[in-house]
């Protein structure tokens, strides 16, 4: 046994006497401001919170677990009175604080209890968000159908879409709210709506003509459905594709310049070409509808392009006016990407690496050779290899071997160049949106935010919009944010309503992969010591929203979201699957007491032998 000069409990004693007076120190220190007893009751206990975890308490740990004692981890949400109930347990009388509040228990439990309330609504469950789509606008009872199955809170990012659309999608969800309560469901759905903010986007791509695919429609069995009807017109602007919301077939118009006038063109006849891949093909006429304007049937799938020229006997047609669409830019490792910055004129540059442009060319400020460059998520990124005032040059290193589209929208990641400097959180276009959301929304997110400025900014703009009761969420998704996490709970808790939402996407690429797990509990612990609602967002359940199916590590990633006040699911064509599945969960969650392995097992099950 290792031979110790004092005996273990005596210094596990003075260890926590010392430790406490050491904290109280450093809480009188950094307290800023007085303020309410509600917020001085988180804010001291964050406070207490972040200087705890400034000091090195593995010995202590091992002497409390050799006592039998809880240890530290679990004074999250009362740290100081977690050393009261300790000093109690050991017989050790601490001073009582002068100062600063000391939160029981089940008075964090309260004040957590009541925010959460005052921004999503009474539950003893975790909320369930969903991201709204301009798809469902038009999809009828899905909204009914969401609203049954669980969800309570629906999203709306202003980075995508148009207030028509939003107001769409609002009116959707009310008109779904009454249908249901007048069958006597009670439902309701909180409107949160995310600020665009100032995401760093790949702007517009040069415009090219490709060839127009005329296809034919399929069944699952990959036989043809029929043909596909056309038209082919000598006064059309342009040829293009027409799809059709409630078929699918898409109808085509070939805009095209004839020797003749198509007068003499009769039903029945055929019209034989050569597409550009050398098959040929042939439309029948179906319909004569003017003298300059024939409809026709095609039977197989063809690709037309500029100059494709259709025969008939008495005259011949070439294909003119495609539609100019983005260049497609594929990558992978070895390649070079240019990313232009001020100039959207692609003919001023005479190089043959792939080009995009920048939507926010500030963010790019203090970009330097070295610096690493994250595209659409991390799913390509390289170095940066060469800059000037009018392009940076990106060494591609993922992806390595098949080549990856970049996209016009597909989103940047500057993990190494302090963006956030040249950029600020809240945008000429989210100041433009906030009339809109104050009006029709009950919670406003905000995005990308990198320090106390950015909420203070917001308040100040809701002040002026007389919405500063609007409840604030604080969007942490940069590296900036996690180094001032602490000061923006700090700001946050000056706000009536705040709460935090934990992202996946960008954090990911922020922070490395490997180390997300660990930010977002860092995060979470951080937002429980000062009793803050929190938003799970980190992309939950997603494989079973796209593909119908779940993994078992979402399973695993959905029950650890039942530790926050509300749980986000992302778009998809299965959500409401996801919203049942989630639904579900939680209810076993509850039920099981908090019985993981039971719960996981339960739900699980229910897939084996399909993932």
């Amino acid at each position: 046994m290792e031979k110790e000069h004092v005996p273990q409990r005596e210094e596990m004693t003075q260890s926590i006497l010392h430790l406490y007076n050491q904290l109280s120190q450093k809480i009188t220190s950094m307290m800023p401001f007085s303020s309410s007893e509600k917020e001085s009751c988180s804010r001291d206990n964050l406070l207490a919170f972040l200087a705890l975890r400034e000091i090195n308490l593995s010995r202590l740990q091992r002497l409390l677990q050799k006592e039998g004692l809880a240890d530290l981890s679990a004074a999250e949400t009362n740290v100081m009175t977690y050393f009261h109930q300790l000093s109690h347990h050991i017989g050790v009388k601490l001073s009582p604080p002068s100062i600063f509040t000391c939160p029981t228990n089940d008075e964090a439990t309260a004040v957590l209890r009541e925010r959460t309330i005052n921004m999503f609504g009474s539950s003893a469950a975790p909320f369930i968000m969903v991201t709204m789509d301009a798809t469902m606008v038009s999809e009828h009872g899905l909204m009914e159908r969401l609203l049954l199955h669980g969800m309570n809170v629906a999203r709306i990012n202003c980075a995508h879409d148009s207030p028509s659309i939003w107001k769409a999608l609002i009116d959707r969800i009310r008109e779904a709210e009454q249908n249901l309560q007048q069958d006597g469901k009670h439902v309701s759905c909180k409107i949160y709506m995310d600020l665009g903010g100032p995401k760093i986007r790949v702007g517009p791509v040069r415009q090219t003509t490709a060839p127009v695919k005329l296809s034919i429609p399929r069944d699952v069995y990959g036989h043809k459905l029929g043909a596909v009807e056309g038209y082919i017109n000598t006064e059309a602007e342009n040829t293009m594709i027409h799809a059709q919301s409630d078929s699918p077939f898409k109808t085509f118009t070939l805009a095209v310049r004839a020797t003749s006038s198509l007068q003499y063109i009769t039903e029945g006849d055929e019209l034989h070409f050569v597409d550009t891949r050398g098959k040929a093909r042939s439309v029948t006429v179906v319909e004569k509808i003017d003298k300059n304007c024939i409809k026709v049937h095609l039977h197989d799938i063809a690709y037309v392009d500029e100059g494709t020229i259709l025969h008939h006997d008495t005259v011949e047609m070439v294909v003119r006016s495609l539609v100019s669409v983005p260049e497609i830019i594929e990558v992978k490792k070895g390649d070079t990407l240019r990313l232009q910055l001020y100039d959207y004129h692609f003919h001023h540059y005479n190089n043959d690496s792939p080009t995009v442009t920048v939507t926010l060319p500030s963010a790019f400020k203090n970009v330097k050779v070295g610096d690493r460059i994250f595209i659409d998520d991390g799913k390509v990124h390289g170095i940066v290899s060469y800059k000037t005032s009018a392009f940076i040059d990106v060494n591609i290193l993922h992806p390595s071997v098949k080549a990856r589209k970049v996209r016009e929208g597909n989103g940047f990641n500057l993990p190494d160049s302090l963006p956030s400097l040249n950029v600020t959180a809240l945008t000429k276009k989210d100041i433009d949106d906030l009339p809109f959301i104050v009006q029709h929304a009950d919670i406003v997110g905000l995005s990308f935010v990198h320090s106390p400025k950015d909420l203070m900014d917001l308040r100040a703009e809701l002040t002026k919009l007389s919405a500063g009761h609007l409840p604030i969420v604080a969007k942490i998704e940069t590296k900036d944010a996690i180094h001032h996490l602490g000061r923006i709970l700090l700001e946050g808790l000056d706000h009536e309503n705040f709460g935090v939402m934990i992202a996946r996407g960008d954090l990911a690429v922020e922070v490395g992969f490997e180390h997300l797990a660990y930010v977002q509990q860092e995060i979470l612990s951080m937002c429980r010591a000062a009793h803050v609602p929190v938003i799970w967002a980190t992309q939950v359940l997603d494989r079973l929203l796209k593909k119908g199916i779940p993994s078992r590590a979402e399973i695993t990633d959905a029950v650890m979201a039942n530790h926050t006040q509300c749980i986000m699911l992302n778009k998809g064509p299965y959500v409401v699957e996801g919203v049942s599945v989630l639904t579900r969960l939680i209810n076993m969650y509850i039920r099981e007491g908090v019985d993981r392995n039971k719960v996981g097992k339960e739900l699980t099950t229910q897939y084996d032998g399909l993932m």
